[in-house]
């Protein structure tokens, strides 16, 4: 999924995400979905590009910003079990890593929402690789155990002139 953040200033990008358990010992994918509200179409992705302006001044660019909101799927609550984030609600790859700091998170909503907020303040291209964090409870033992998605990834650059 692409998407061009307006000069100086922020666009929003509203997701839902499905956790699962591992089946069988093996990893399940976990559906992040964009539910385009112009068009009402659901859009599964797993790379998130971001374009910045190439030609912002630096108050500009400080003002920039793309704010990529995850909602936990109210399919997945149960009355057996319940989701939430957990652990600032992203764990990088290694060697993906925000070395920049150019991505922060927010919980919102007691962990059912994650907001990560993403900044591009210099002219280069960076590519971050983590995988959602997520607490996984069950409501008759109360047992809590934790789980991380596969890798979605996001590209943040800025437009070439």
């Amino acid at each position: 999924m692409n998407t061009i953040i307006p000069k100086g200033g922020s666009k929003l990008i509203a997701t839902t995400l499905t956790p699962q358990q591992p089946n069988n010992g093996l990893a399940v994918e976990w559906n992040l979905v964009h539910q385009s509200e112009s068009k009402g179409i659901a859009t599964f992705f797993d790379k998130l590009e971001i374009e910045f302006p190439h030609d912002s001044s630096s108050i500009e660019r400080k003002f920039e910003r793309c704010i990529l909101i995850v909602t936990i799927d109210s399919l997945a609550q149960t009355e057996a079990s319940s989701w939430c984030f957990a652990l600032n609600g992203v764990q990088y790859s290694r060697g993906y890593e925000d070395s920049c700091h150019e991505i922060s998170t927010t919980l919102l909503e007691n962990g059912k929402t994650l907001a990560l907020t993403i900044t591009d303040i210099e002219k280069q291209q960076e590519e971050f690789k983590f995988g959602f964090v997520a607490m996984h409870t069950d409501m008759a033992s109360g047992e809590n155990r934790f789980f991380v998605s596969k890798d979605p990834i996001i590209v943040s650059k800025r437009r070439p002139s």
